[in-house]
């Protein structure tokens, strides 16, 4: 596990005209492993956007007892969308998270 990751959750704001908006807070920095899904990456092309396919892994931890797929992890200025996760052996040791990143 070499990658640095921070660990986001979404907060909805209302703002004073009464639009809501998503915000990002950070709730944990953590070391992790980028898997390519398939060999490598799987890339969808999309009317000119590129969606990259990555499976990563964490190690568990209290403060990601609740992690969800409406977070999302930060790796560098890379932004990945979590889609699924995924307690391997169900041990609270190794989480793996299944990931979509677009590329424009």
């Amino acid at each position: 596990m070499r990658h640095r990751v921070i660990v986001q959750s979404p907060t909805a704001t209302v703002d004073s005209y009464g639009q809501e908006s998503i915000t990002w807070a950070p709730v944990s920095t953590v070391w992790a492993e980028l898997v390519g899904r398939g060999g490598g990456t799987q890339a969808i092309v999309n009317k000119g956007q590129v969606t990259l396919g990555h499976t990563v892994r964490i190690r568990y931890s209290s403060a990601l007892a609740n992690l969800k797929e409406t977070w999302r992890l930060l790796i560098g200025a890379r932004v990945l969308q979590i889609s699924s996760i995924t307690n391997v052996d169900y041990l609270n040791e190794i989480l793996e998270l299944t990931c979509s990143e677009e590329v424009v």
